[in-house]
C-alpha cells in the first residue's frame, strides 16, 4: 500500500510539468473527453515517462489489458500512446529548457524532498509509539 501512496504523491509532485508537457502537445485539445479524467492522465503519462515511453512489458501489458477495461483507464492509455512521441520530445523540450538531468530538478525546491518515492528501491522508514512500547515491554 504504501508504493501506492508513494506513486500517488509523486504523481501529484510532478503534476506541473505533466500539465506543461501535455499542454505543448494540446493533448486536450485533441481528446476533449479527457479533460474531466487528468488524474488518471497524469499517472499513466507518468507510468510512460518512466519505461521512458516504451512499451510495457509482457506480463505488465497482459495485467494491464485485463484491468484497465474495467476501470476506464483502456482509453487514456490508448490516446497517451497516440501522442507517447510528441510527448517525450515535450518532456525533452522542457528539460532542456530549465537545464535539468532529470525531472526533480524542474520541482520547485519544497517538492523536492524524494523520501518516499518511488524509485526502484526499497524505502526503510519506520516510527514506533513510545507509551506503547513502555506499557507493553517495560521501558523508561
Amino acid at each position: 500500500m504504501r508504493r501506492v501512496y508513494s506513486l500517488i504523491y509523486d504523481v501529484f509532485r510532478y503534476k506541473y510539468v505533466l500539465n506543461q508537457a501535455l499542454s505543448d502537445v494540446r493533448f486536450y485539445k485533441a481528446f476533449p473527453n479527457l479533460v474531466n479524467s487528468a488524474p488518471h492522465v497524469w499517472l499513466l503519462l507518468f507510468d510512460l515517462y518512466h519505461r521512458q515511453f516504451q512499451g510495457r512489458i509482457e506480463a505488465d501489458a497482459a495485467l494491464a489489458a485485463k484491468l484497465f477495461p474495467d476501470i476506464g483507464l483502456t482509453l487514456v492509455e490508448n490516446a497517451l500512446w497516440t501522442k507517447r512521441v510528441k510527448l517525450a520530445a515535450a518532456v525533452a523540450r522542457l528539460r532542456i529548457k530549465h537545464n535539468a538531468l532529470e525531472l526533480s530538478e524542474m520541482l520547485p525546491e519544497h517538492l523536492r524532498n524524494e523520501k518516499g518515492a518511488v524509485k526502484g528501491r526499497r524505502v526503510s522508514d519506520s516510527t514506533y509509539n513510545q507509551r506503547f512500547y513502555k506499557q507493553r515491554f517495560g521501558g523508561n
